[in-house]
């Protein structure tokens, strides 16, 4: 948040600056708007002071920045982007914190090939920008000699939607579900659940 980065800024100015040069905190809206944030970086690099950017948290946002940013030598640290290609768009400039969605999805086809050999396994998930690559990364990375029937469930952000996954995962239960979706949905889906259940 804009709150920790000011404190930051302070402990490290208070402490001596950072190799000797004073350290001055620039917060920007970009409002998850590719096209705000292009004009947000451009006018950032054009102060000539701006070394390092961290964000912009949105990741459409911040690939649109990601150009923008490496033309005028300025490093970008992601705290949330696990998109995987961007690292290799814009390399020595662009750092992530968080794993790439393949590192994720490699974690888990491994983990549900070893824990659940032979088990039904049903994944759900949101057709969204950042759960629809991670889901078929998984499907690719599950060895073909797993012998596990896994299934894939998209659960849609609509009035029902749950109650209908639910009805279907009654009619052949898995033995385990993994569940990649927005937190408010799992809320709406075991609603419906105990709904269903009666």
């Amino acid at each position: 948040t804009v709150l920790g980065a000011e404190t930051a800024v302070s402990e490290i100015n208070a402490k001596g600056e950072l190799n000797g040069f004073p350290v001055e905190l620039v917060a920007v809206d970009d409002r998850c708007d590719p096209g705000l944030v292009v004009d947000a970086a451009r006018r950032l690099v054009t102060r000539g002071t701006i070394k390092f950017v961290i964000g912009p948290t949105c990741p459409p946002a911040a690939m649109a920045a990601s150009p923008i940013l490496a033309e005028a030598d300025v490093v970008q640290f992601m705290p949330t982007l696990t998109e995987v290609g961007i690292t290799w768009r814009v390399p020595g400039h662009f750092f992530r914190i968080a794993q790439t969605d393949e590192q994720a999805a490699q974690a888990l086809a491994a983990h549900l090939a070893g824990e659940y050999r032979g088990k039904k396994v049903t994944l759900v998930y949101t057709d969204t920008f950042y759960m629809r690559p991670l889901i078929e990364m998984v499907r690719a990375g599950l060895p073909a000699h797993a012998n596990m029937p896994v299934r894939f469930e998209t659960l849609l952000d609509a009035t029902g939607a749950a109650e209908r996954l639910v009805r279907v995962l009654r009619r052949d239960p898995p033995d385990l579900i993994y569940m990649a979706i927005d937190s408010e949905l799992v809320v709406q889906c075991v609603g419906e659940a105990q709904h269903v259940h009666g």
